[in-house]
């Protein structure tokens, strides 16, 4: 409010004391006679510094009205005055102060910046800014935290507190349980345009699939509820190794010939423990159970989680034969009398995940031996610990265990262009679930494939669940829909071990991904492959050479 001082005098000059705001013209004007509209401009400034100013007007013998008019002015002719620029934290000496570029890659001028900037004037998103967690050991605390980040629109020129709920259907983490409970609402303070929100993990040794702590905005005052209005943050279960070994059952009066009845029959199961060590040399009475002679069958259960994402090859070192599934995929099957030998089958396994895995043992007679051995480009081969098997009992040849999605994080389609992408999990899915698609698209729950034509740019993330008859678990796909107008995707991955393009690891999820505006693709370091794709228009119809 525009309010005057009290006068000072000085023996040469009355000065006239007012408060101001940056950007503001003040004028100076005297008159001898309050009723006339003759006024005088004694002297004037724009204000540039400090909260108020002090005119000084020379005494005179004469009588004189004062008043002060105040106006706005536009130093740099950008057409947002100068108070404006002020408080929206621009330069009104520079008409390009914003450093920013239109749509055609010109320098913008700052009317339409602002314009822009305050047709989302407090629209508000939220984005899991770190959208993977590991829950800590038990007795631990969390050391890897989960981020939620709310950002709004516009300018910050007030203090807007924005609301959330947590989701809790299945596949959700329990407050309490799987993290720690969590406020219902953040306070973006006058000048504050983005804040986090951390997901901090908790202990929870019943946990054996991810879970997501997803978050979902409120409508609320000052405010408006922008189109990212759902995020979520992954919690995997600890990563450390803690398995006991795997659960064996042993039967008698066994059969050579695998599908026949006699195997694995209940009725000739005579012993049932967890083993510790899968190395066995079965010898005689001081090697229990002693199966040197007669037809044994012996099954071991559970699961196995590799340390590594990469191509892993089991192998089992018997006498006499035997039968490997691992992601219920049988990889090894020779069942048959035969002596000691290293039979190999190789799959493909995510680090930190728990497999299902099941082994199949025949002794028909004489001496006899099994050995579970792995290794991998980055593990040496080794019988696999004891730490990395964890045993099971709750199957008889279906899954063991909640499916995992193991497919990647990160996919990408192109505005006006076909998509698809298909979800993988191990364990046996029979379900799958997806919410906040990208206009568009579809999403089948029975083969977890997404088709369709995407109608919108950007960034959606989208929660996903895997079921089968034993559990369900939880993860977030990131689609980015690019304008295919102006740009490829170019997803990077590091520390590659190998020499060719098969040696990509490309159905995980890239270290970096981001849109590019160019095929001219620079170096981005050593032992890394990339993947770069789109679409292109052909300018004319002919015959094109591409090198």
């Amino acid at each position: 409010m525009p309010k005057i001082a009290p006068l000072l005098f000085s023996p040469t000059n009355t000065s006239i004391t007012m408060a101001a705001q940056l950007g503001k013209l003040y004028q100076l004007q005297s008159s001898t006679n309050l009723g006339s509209t003759n006024w005088l401009t004694e002297t004037s400034t724009v204000v540039r510094t400090g909260t108020n100013f002090i005119f000084p007007s020379p005494k005179s013998p004469v009588m004189k009205f004062y008043r002060v008019q105040i106006s706005d002015v536009d130093s740099d002719g950008d057409g947002v005055n100068d108070w404006e620029e002020y408080k929206l934290g621009l330069d009104p000496s520079n008409a390009l102060s914003n450093a920013t570029l239109d749509g055609n890659g010109n320098a913008q001028l700052d009317w339409p910046f602002v314009t822009n900037r305050l047709a989302q004037q407090n629209i508000v998103t939220v984005t899991a800014t770190d959208p993977v967690t590991y829950e800590p050991d038990p007795g631990g605390s969390a050391s890897d935290l989960g981020t939620f980040t709310f950002t709004r629109g516009g300018f910050a020129l007030n203090s807007i507190t924005v609301n959330f709920t947590l989701g809790t259907n299945s596949g959700c983490a329990k407050e309490g349980v799987d993290h720690v409970t969590m406020a219902r609402a953040i306070t973006l303070p006058a000048g504050t345009a983005s804040k986090t929100l951390t997901v901090t993990p908790l202990a929870n040794t019943n946990l054996q699939a991810p879970v997501i702590a997803q978050l979902k905005l409120l409508p609320g005052t000052r405010y408006t509820v922008g189109s990212a209005s759902n995020a979520s943050v992954i919690i995997n279960p600890s990563i450390t190794a803690s398995g006991t070994g795997l659960f064996g059952q042993y039967y008698t009066n066994s059969s050579t010939a695998f599908t026949n009845v006699a195997n694995f029959n209940p009725t000739n199961l005579f012993l049932s423990r967890v083993e510790t060590n899968m190395d066995f040399t079965w010898g005689g009475p001081t090697q229990l159970p002693n199966l040197s002679n007669g037809l044994y069958t012996v099954r071991w259960k559970g699961q196995v989680q590799p340390q590594y994402s990469e191509l892993y090859f089991f192998d089992v070192y018997s006498d006499d034969g035997c039968r490997l599934w691992v992601n219920d995929s049988l990889i090894i099957s020779n069942w048959s009398s035969k002596s000691a030998s290293d039979l190999i089958g190789t799959i493909n396994l995510q680090g930190g995940t728990r497999y299902n895995l099941k082994l199949e043992y025949l002794q028909s007679s004489g001496s006899a031996r099994m050995q579970l051995n792995w290794y991998s480009a980055s593990q040496a081969k080794q019988v696999i610990p004891n730490s990395r098997l964890y045993p099971t009992n709750s199957f008889s040849g279906g899954s063991n265990a909640a499916p995992i999605i193991t497919s990647a994080l990160a996919a990408y389609g192109y505005l006006g262009q076909p998509f698809s992408f298909t979800v993988v999990a191990a364990n046996s899915p029979l379900r799958f679930s997806a919410t906040n698609l990208p206009p568009g698209l579809a999403f089948n729950p029975t083969n977890g494939v997404f088709s369709g034509t995407p109608l919108l740019a950007g960034d959606f993330q989208v929660p996903l669940t895997a079921s089968n008859v034993v559990g369900i678990s939880a993860s977030v796909v990131n689609i980015t829909i690019f304008d295919s107008g102006n740009a490829v995707s170019r997803e990077i991955w590091t520390n590659i071990a190998g020499a060719n393009i098969a040696d990509i690891p490309v159905d995980a999820a890239p270290n970096l991904s981001l849109g590019y505006g160019s095929l001219d693709v620079t170096n981005y370091g050593d032992n890394y492959g990339e993947r770069v794709r789109g679409y292109f228009i052909a300018p004319t119809t002919g015959n094109y050479y591409f090198w």
